[in-house]
C-alpha cells in the first residue's frame, strides 16, 4: 500500500516561492500578484540604512558612495509605503503566506540607487564581530516588527565575502536568543565559502537559472530538503521547463521551486510571470491534496482512507 502511495506522489509536499521587489513602481498592479499560489514570498531589496550620502562624501569616494553605513537593516523610507501595502495585501489575500526579507546583492560600488540601502559590501573584506552582531540584531528587530518568517542573504558572485559564514552564525545566534523562531535562507549563484554552512540555513533558494550553477554541487553542501530550484521567466540567462523542474523536485526530494520574480515594469510580462507562479503551484501540488474533481474516484477514495499520508511534511529544514 505504501508503495502505491509513493507512486502517486503523496509522500512529498513541495513549496512554491515567489520574489517581489518593492523597488519597482508597480504598486497599482500588485492586486494581480499571485499571492494565492505562494507558500512563501521573498521581498527585497532591503539593506543597510543610515548611510552617508552627502555630496562631499561622494566626491571624495566616487566609487564608494555607500561608505560609512551604519549596521541598520531595513527598508528605505522611500519604499516603506510600498512595503507595508504589499504586506497588508498579501496577508489579506493569503492569510497563510509566509514572508521573508532579502538583503540585496551587489557590492557597494554597484549600488544603482540610494533608496535600495547599502549592500554588505560596504564592510569590505574584514569586519569586527561586534559589527556583525549589531547588524544581526537590527535584522531580528525588523523581522519582529513586521512579523516576518525570516531573512534571506542574496548571494551573488558580485558580493562574495569570506566572513559570510560568520554572518550566518551571528544571525542564527540572535534568532535563537530572541523570541523567534525566524528562518535563515541564502540565495546563491556561487558556492564559494558556503561549505560547512548546512547547519546554519533553513532554505537555499538556488539560482539554477544562472549558467554554471550545478545543482549537485549544492546538494553536496546542503540537505536536499532545504534546496529550492530557481525559475525565471524574463531577464535571466538560462531557462528550463516547469515540468522537468517539478520532476526533479519530486525525484530528488527538493524543497520546491522559487520564481524570480512576480512584479515587473512591463504589464504584459508581469501577467506572464504571475501565471507561471500559478502553474508552479499546480505542478507542485501533491496528487493527494488536489481537489476531488481533479482526481479519478478510485484514487480519491484511497486518499480518504489514508489521510495522514497526504499531510504536508515538515518544512523546517532542521536536522
Amino acid at each position: 500500500m505504501w508503495l502505491i502511495l509513493s507512486l502517486i506522489g503523496l509522500g512529498h509536499a513541495a513549496k512554491s516561492v515567489g520574489w517581489v521587489y518593492v523597488a519597482d513602481p508597480t504598486q497599482q498592479r500588485w492586486e494581480g500578484l499571485a499571492f494565492e499560489a505562494m507558500d512563501l514570498m521573498v521581498v527585497g531589496p532591503l539593506g543597510l540604512q543610515q548611510c552617508d550620502w552627502t555630496p562631499h562624501r561622494q566626491s571624495v569616494f566616487p566609487y564608494r558612495p555607500l561608505f560609512n553605513c551604519e549596521a541598520s537593516f531595513g527598508v528605505n523610507a522611500s519604499f516603506l509605503d510600498r512595503f507595508e501595502h504589499l504586506l497588508a495585501l498579501a496577508r489579506q489575500r493569503n492569510p497563510n503566506l509566509e514572508v521573508m526579507a532579502a538583503q540585496w546583492y551587489a557590492s557597494d560600488w554597484e549600488a544603482p540607487l540610494e533608496s535600495w540601502g547599502g549592500s554588505l559590501g560596504v564592510y569590505g573584506p574584514d569586519i569586527a564581530s561586534e559589527q556583525l552582531e549589531g547588524y544581526a540584531s537590527t535584522v531580528s528587530a525588523f523581522l519582529h516588527r513586521y512579523n516576518l518568517t525570516g531573512y534571506v542573504l542574496d548571494y551573488e558572485g558580485t558580493n562574495v565575502l569570506r566572513w559570510y559564514p560568520e554572518l550566518l552564525r551571528q544571525l542564527l545566534r540572535v534568532f535563537r536568543d530572541r523570541s523567534g523562531p525566524h528562518r535563515l535562507g541564502v540565495s546563491p549563484s556561487t558556492a564559494q565559502h558556503l561549505r560547512g554552512t548546512n547547519h546554519l540555513t533553513d532554505f537555499v533558494f538556488l539560482q539554477s537559472y544562472t549558467p554554471g550553477v550545478d545543482l549537485q554541487e549544492y546538494l553536496d553542501i546542503f540537505d536536499a530538503s532545504k534546496v529550492f530550484l530557481g525559475m525565471c521567466r524574463f531577464g535571466c540567462d538560462a531557462h528550463g521547463s516547469l515540468p522537468s523542474a517539478a520532476r526533479e523536485v519530486q525525484a530528488k526530494h527538493l524543497a520546491g521551486i522559487h520564481l524570480w520574480r512576480l512584479n515587473d515594469g512591463d504589464e504584459g510580462r508581469m501577467a506572464e510571470e504571475n501565471e507561471l507562479m500559478r502553474k508552479v503551484r499546480t505542478h507542485l501540488t501533491p496528487l493527494g491534496r488536489r481537489r476531488r474533481a481533479e482526481l479519478p474516484s478510485g484514487f480519491f477514495n484511497l486518499v480518504d482512507a489514508f489521510p495522514a499520508a497526504s499531510a504536508p511534511t515538515n518544512w523546517s529544514g532542521e536536522k
